[in-house]
């Protein structure tokens, strides 16, 4: 179930290649600034971390241990992020999943619970930019809602 999961967030997070260059992501990314002993400190799991994917508009990782996973991606957007139409990308594609909105983190922050398989977090700094974490095979969705707000409230105070 794990690896339908991922390749299911990946192909929700896909947005089609602008036309013109965007402006490149800031000189630190997520990855740089939350390390493994984090996650293991925040999940109690020892967690390997993947090398960073790095390109000019995204950066990704992933920390992964035999029955869990989070991956952390950071994207900057050619135009400008349209929310009600992300929530409702959301919406269709975790139709049985409810989402819920986050308080204080960036402009806006909608969660999704995936049951018993975890939570997708998409966080919405700006206009243009967003992080998405998601946190796989911890058990139950609050321990994973709780592990990627951490995630992500670390991440934007370190960068």
């Amino acid at each position: 179930m794990l690896p339908t999961l991922l390749t299911l967030l990946i192909a929700v997070t896909n947005h089609p290649t602008p036309s013109r260059p965007a402006a490149p992501l800031a000189e630190k990314v997520p990855c740089e600034v939350i390390s493994a002993k984090d996650i293991q400190a925040w999940t109690g799991r020892a967690m390997n971390r993947t090398p960073i994917l790095r390109g000019p508009r995204e950066s990704t990782c992933d920390f992964t241990s035999p029955d869990a996973a989070i991956t952390i991606t950071a994207r900057r957007a050619q135009a400008k992020i349209d929310l009600p139409a992300e929530l409702g990308n959301l919406k269709a594609e975790f139709p049985d999943s409810k989402l819920s909105g986050v308080d204080g983190l960036g402009a806006a922050a909608v969660l999704v619970d995936l049951g018993e398989a975890g939570a997708l977090l998409n966080v919405f700094r700006n206009d243009r930019d967003y992080l998405m974490i998601a946190v796989l095979g911890m058990g139950e969705y609050e321990k994973a809602k709780q592990t990627a707000i951490r995630i992500a409230r670390t991440t934007l105070d370190r960068l």
